[in-house]
């Protein structure tokens, strides 16, 4: 987990200032209240199973395991912005877990009402940078076939996107060690992508 606060601010399409700092083990509280305010739709997507009826003691469960992970494993980036009239409202979660030496699995969570502002594609970019100052060569994933958003903000991030259908969902593997281009998909058993 990163553990030293370094603030980040860049600015949304719609102007809206957003800043990013690492994520820190008491920030349950603010993935407590995205998680809540994320739909039933964001949820699955980001989930992959239905989530309408989390109960609160499990999205407390869920904002934990988030914010927790061995030393040097686990790391976050979280973004907030003013909405509403409130302050510093968490709009974005990212984080990566390394798995293998040059491997990592991640993840990232928008606010529903800030959706389409490009906020989850610079915080990705920033976790992006962390995870290769870091020796990562590989971030991979999961999605559902139907979620186009997370495909189209990858492929925003300027590296080689490969994405292998397995049923309904897909693995998703960011190769930080190769520049961008059309996205790469193949079924699970085929030994050779393809466009």
């Amino acid at each position: 987990m990163i553990t030293t606060v370094s603030q980040q601010v860049f600015a949304s399409r719609s102007g809206q200032q957003v800043r990013v700092r690492p994520l820190l083990p008491g920030d349950v509280p603010y993935l407590v209240d995205l998680l809540e305010n994320m739909s039933p739709e964001s949820r699955y997507h980001r989930f992959l199973q239905p989530t309408d009826q989390l109960d609160i003691e499990r999205i407390w469960a869920e904002a934990e395991s988030i914010t927790t992970g061995a030393a040097g494993e686990t790391h976050g980036f979280i973004a907030f912005s003013d909405l509403g009239g409130r302050k510093d409202v968490l709009v974005a979660v990212a984080r990566y877990v390394k798995i293998a030496d040059s491997k990592a699995e991640m993840a990232v969570s928008v606010r529903d009402d800030v959706h389409n502002q490009g906020i989850g594609t610079a915080l990705m970019r920033i976790l992006v940078a962390h995870a290769a100052e870091n020796g990562m060569t590989q971030l991979m994933g999961m999605a559902l076939n139907d979620n186009t958003a997370v495909f189209s903000l990858l492929g925003k991030l300027g590296y080689r996107l490969e994405r292998i259908l397995e049923g309904n969902s897909s693995e998703i593997i960011l190769h930080l060690d190769e520049p961008g281009g059309p996205m790469t998909v193949r079924a699970q058993d085929e030994d050779h992508p393809s466009k």
